[in-house]
């Protein structure tokens, strides 16, 4: 079982040390890793570590608030979220830790603001794994963000 807190700055230097893509060197999830390791803190708005009951430093989630447009035509902006990046450490991959990185994200969301119901995310529409794991927790393909990447979209689950 993993825990959430808040990031601050005593969490810099694990997070200049974080690994997410192993042997992967796909562009896209460099980025990730890169962008925990030097700006998550200076750039996101909510920095979340989630840890194993040793302390160690399973995964980083960070999102940001953001107004949603809804519906696509003739849209009412929506107070809402979007989410920067989860990354889990490489050491913790393939253990099923990304649904409940995802739904301690969504908890901190609701616990900030429970009236900001929709959540978005960019993925890369080629990294497999993201897309699939963002589908489980609920967000799906929206609108092109640009070429390769696409907008997602969901619901901010109730607090459990």
């Amino acid at each position: 079982m993993l825990t959430w807190s808040w990031a601050t700055a005593a969490d810099a230097e694990e997070f200049e040390n974080f690994a997410c893509c192993g042997e992967r060197r796909e562009p896209w999830v460099l980025e990730a890793e890169t962008y925990v390791r030097y700006w998550v803190l200076r750039q996101a708005q909510y920095v979340l570590t989630h840890r194993d009951e040793h302390g160690s430093l399973v995964a980083v989630s960070a999102f940001d608030e953001a107004v949603i447009g809804l519906p696509l035509q003739s849209p009412t902006d929506h107070a809402g979220w979007h989410i920067q990046v989860v990354a889990v450490g490489v050491e913790y991959q393939n253990q099923g830790h990304s649904a409940q990185v995802f739904a301690s994200t969504f908890d901190a969301m609701r616990q900030l603001d429970p009236e900001r119901v929709f959540v978005t995310a960019n993925v890369h529409q080629d990294h497999v794994i993201s897309n699939r794991t963002c589908a489980r927790a609920g967000l799906t393909r929206w609108i092109p963000l640009d070429a390769v990447y696409w907008t997602l979209l969901g619901d901010v689950p109730e607090l459990l």
